[in-house]
């Protein structure tokens, strides 16, 4: 207790880095890449169900969209705590050196693989990927679909810094409230609109299955969690000590039993809407408890090198993992082993640490620099 309590001193919200996210971060990846095993090459069909109740891939891709609401509004808020306002220039600066080099180099080998065998996408999929829009085509080919959710991202850096920036300077920050209850209001409802297909036909890009507007909850509640991580820091510390094993059973409940009861159909009314925000909340539960208590059991995996590891390798992992779970026949092979179950995970792991540690390590060291707090 004496160690959990320490770390959950309100120097942790001050802290240049939070207990527990890199191992949130590695629970996500593995989510994807447990899912995506059931995509490639040679997956025995005996192991589909198993798998599918083991690696929830969406669950995985929302759980990295709270942590990035939770991490981005943390980061901000600290910045206008100590400066007094938000640098968007250089948060974007920050954001261009994490996000597009790899992401560059990514589409790049994608185009070599293009021009040098027989995979072959559209023009407008090779726009979409560079401008950050594939969340709005529901026609992406399997070794690039994986970039909508990068592109859900970049629509959530475009739109919330300067939102959240222009509040501070205006000294009104209660009124990013209201666009953060809209954005976990608006969710379930174009889900469900999404859903039935009631919208225009000439709308139908924005209502796709992984339009921004479709996940936009769950990067609003990871935010709603920073304000009160930041601004309710003693309240929220204390209620998470006085109930740890109840907002556990919570967060736990939160987590599985929407999934579990979207195996009848006669409840997706309930489901379709609700069951993302469900379990967005039961995320936030847990997350915020790992970061107060990141020495009990429950966490202390999750705080373990090897773990965290993997986090801070998660986004190269997520970027390069997709060429290796596709089909060999996109790319006019057959069946290969690094390019099979469950082979195929070797060379995305190896991939994944390349690019980390030979690629972006280099330039994470100039985006430090640019962090005022």
């Amino acid at each position: 207790m004496t160690t959990a309590s320490t770390q959950g001193s309100p120097e942790l919200a001050a802290t240049r880095r939070l207990p527990s996210l890199d191992g949130w971060r590695a629970l996500c990846i593995i989510s994807v890449l447990g899912a995506h095993c059931r995509k490639s090459d040679a997956f025995p069909k005996e192991l589909d169900r198993l798998f599918w109740w083991l690696f929830d891939g969406g669950l995985g891709v929302r759980c990295f969209f709270l942590i990035s609401g939770f991490l981005i509004t943390w980061l901000l808020l600290k910045e206008a705590t100590a400066c007094g306002k938000i640098d968007l220039k250089s948060f974007y600066y920050r954001r261009f050196l994490r996000i597009f080099p790899v992401y560059g180099a990514f589409l790049l080998v994608l185009f070599i693989l293009q021009s040098m065998t027989s995979y072959r996408q559209d023009m407008y999929i090779w726009l979409g990927n560079w401008t950050f829009t594939t969340n709005f085509s529901s026609e992406n080919p399997w070794p690039s679909a994986h970039l909508w959710s990068l592109a859900v991202e970049e629509q959530f850096y475009l739109l919330w810094p300067g939102l959240l920036g222009f509040c501070v300077s205006a000294g009104s920050v209660r009124k990013v409230y209201v666009f953060l209850i809209l954005a976990i209001v608006i969710a379930p409802v174009w889900r469900v609109v999404s859903f039935l297909k009631l919208f225009p036909a000439g709308l139908a890009p924005l209502f796709s299955a992984s339009s921004f507007f479709n996940y936009c909850d769950s990067l609003a509640i990871g935010c709603v969690a920073a304000f009160a991580f930041m601004r309710l820091h003693g309240k929220v510390e204390s209620f998470v000590f006085h109930h740890p094993l109840r907002l556990s059973v919570i967060g736990v409940l939160l987590l599985c039993l929407p999934k579990a009861l979207g195996q009848f159909n006669s409840l997706n009314i309930v489901i379709i809407p609700l069951r993302d925000t469900a379990q967005a909340l039961g995320l936030v539960v847990l997350v915020l408890q790992s970061l107060f208590m990141p020495g009990v059991a429950r966490y202390r995996l999750l705080n373990h090198p090897w773990v965290m590891h993997v986090g801070v390798l998660s986004y190269s992992l997520y970027i390069w993992q997709q060429l290796f779970c596709s089909p060999a026949s996109d790319f006019g092979l057959t069946a290969v082993w690094w390019m099979s179950f469950p082979g195929w995970l070797v060379p995305a792991f190896f991939m994944g640490i390349l690019s980390y540690h030979c690629f972006e390590r280099p330039l994470l060291s100039w985006r430090g620099r640019l962090r005022k707090v």
